[in-house]
């Protein structure tokens, strides 16, 4: 039987800044402020708009409720200036958090906002999508 998921995109926003751009060498950079606990490993990618196919995606942990990327370049050329899908997300789930997120999350039974949902796994993940030209 699945766990009641009733609320749990309700309350304060998670993802407080979110900056996409790009970088002095035409990289794409991200950066922003997100309310969950230091450590929390994060993902960001870049798709086309309208496919499932990334282009581009690194990981990084918050630090003091803020986060920055690695420069993406998207391989030989670097990505084009175009419009993209960007997707930061993270997975409360022992195999992507620290056991330390994992307590002070409650395995993500504690995280709560827009962009909160659980998987068919019954996992807890913070998903945040939007189309940017960089």
């Amino acid at each position: 039987m699945l766990e009641d998921t009733t609320g749990i995109s309700r309350g304060s926003p998670l993802l407080t800044e979110f900056d996409v751009f790009r970088d002095p060498t035409g990289a794409v950079r991200a950066r922003g402020r997100i309310e969950l606990p230091d450590g929390t490993r994060l993902q960001l990618s870049l798709y086309r708009p309208g496919s499932n196919e990334f282009l581009a995606r690194t990981q990084f942990a918050v630090r003091d409720r803020q986060f920055e990327s690695v420069p993406l370049s998207g391989g030989e050329g670097g990505l084009p200036e175009a419009l993209y899908r960007v997707e930061l997300v993270t997975y409360f789930d022992s195999a992507w958090q620290p056991r330390e997120v994992m307590v002070a999350t409650d395995n993500g039974r504690a995280v709560r906002g827009p962009g909160v949902v659980y998987g068919r796994n019954g996992i807890a993940a913070f998903i945040h999508t939007e189309d940017q030209r960089l």
